[in-house]
């Protein structure tokens, strides 16, 4: 990966670190999902540390494919994917359902 590429990444994942982080303050439900041996998951990881190492406090979901690569090139990386964000809206359309006025 060229230099400058790989420095527009980097600013790119910086970027998105901080919207999310403005997102969980509104109260946004979000969910991160990436491949093991994605290199922005290494870059992700540098802000994972500000959380602590509770993952099951952070203001967020996380999911991890392992051995997927940043583009999920294997079919069996990209169902997980699939599965993931499925379960994932199932169970936020389902508390959403709980939370409406009958």
């Amino acid at each position: 990966m060229p230099v400058v590429r790989a420095e527009i990444e980097v600013a790119g994942i910086r970027q998105r670190a901080r919207r999310g982080e403005f997102e969980c303050k509104r109260r946004k439900r979000l969910l991160f999902v990436y491949g093991e041996n994605d290199y922005l998951w290494q870059e992700f990881q540098e802000h994972l540390k500000r959380f602590g190492s509770d993952r099951s406090r952070l203001p967020f979901e996380l999911k991890t494919i392992p051995k997927a690569n940043h583009i999920l090139t294997e079919a069996s990386w990209q169902q997980a994917l699939f599965t993931s964000v499925c379960d994932w809206y199932s169970r936020i359309a389902g508390s959403q359902a709980h939370r409406q006025p009958a």
